[in-house]
């Protein structure tokens, strides 16, 4: 390009886990053009990629596959909020998980913005163009910072319907979880009755095989799980070629929730077996 040539490291953000051109991959999408480029339903190919994703993620019930991660974040937080019949979402300061309205909220060091306490950062949004009433319920907890999100628990306690994270945060370069920090986020949204996310979209098989619910310890470097089978998580585990995975447990797949056209249509696939760091005041209390 230009008469230069380019690497590229970002590889859309680390979602092209095998790279550019792989030849075992092309030959796969070549040989699947010869049969069908893209179905309205489900059809055996996907049966199959949802027993691989079974196998890998043990606690997974059911699927909806999604043409992009930007889809699956938006249907996990909706189907969140329509199990639990509240609306609001945790999210973490400078987290990306897609451009939708309710999430595109607090993904960078806000610029013209006081950033607010530690315990309590600052909630912006990011574009023009976004409702108010669709962030309205968007709040803002720190990665790492388990005070923080007690905090925001507390204080919206009985709104929260699901805290959405990455298990090894990658927008604001790779920062893994503390020794101990997902497991203890695992109990706080239990204790609080509030759905867990995890958004494995970019890091989805890559802290272990079964992602971050298994790896998480080994991530945060305490060598610990969080058990093989968390309640309240919805997966979003991560893609090679264009599109999205969300995975749940079937208590929660239920929620009458639509996709817009045909929205009646059965959306799941079941398995066959089945800061720029400035100086912030401390939280009071705390040492």
């Amino acid at each position: 390009m230009d008469g230069n040539k380019y690497i590229d490291y970002c590889m859309c953000y680390a979602a092209m886990v095998a790279g550019h051109a792989d030849p075992v991959i092309a030959a796969a999408i070549t040989e699947q053009t010869k049969h069908g480029t893209l179905y309205g339903l489900p059809a055996p190919a996907a049966t199959d990629l949802a027993e691989e994703i079974r196998r890998r993620y043990p606690m997974v019930e059911m699927l909806r596959f999604t043409q992009s991660g930007v889809e699956a974040t938006m249907y996990a937080v909706r189907l969140a909020r329509a199990a639990t019949q509240k609306l609001g979402v945790l999210k973490v300061e400078g987290a990306y998980h897609g451009a939708s309205d309710t999430l595109l909220v607090s993904c960078a060091v806000p610029q013209n913005t006081p950033a607010g306490p530690e315990w309590l950062p600052s909630s912006y949004v990011e574009s023009a163009g976004i409702p108010p009433g669709a962030s309205q319920h968007t709040y803002i907890v720190q990665f790492n910072h388990l005070e923080s999100l007690e905090y925001q628990l507390k204080r919206h306690e009985g709104e929260i319907a699901c805290f959405i994270l990455e298990p090894c945060m990658t927008n604001g370069g790779v920062i893994p979880p503390d020794p101990g920090y997902l497991k203890a986020a695992r109990e706080l949204t239990r204790k609080y009755n509030v759905l867990l996310i995890f958004d494995e979209v970019k890091i989805g098989c890559r802290i272990a095989a079964g992602g971050g619910a298994e790896g998480g310890g080994r991530a945060g470097r305490s060598g610990r799980h969080l058990g093989p089978r968390p309640y309240r998580a919805i997966r979003l585990p991560a893609r090679q070629a264009p599109g999205g995975t969300g995975s749940l447990r079937d208590r929660h797949a239920r929620a009458p929730v639509g996709q817009g056209p045909r929205a009646g249509r059965p959306p799941h696939v079941p398995s066959r077996s089945c800061r720029h760091e400035g100086v912030r005041p401390r939280h009071p209390g705390s040492e």
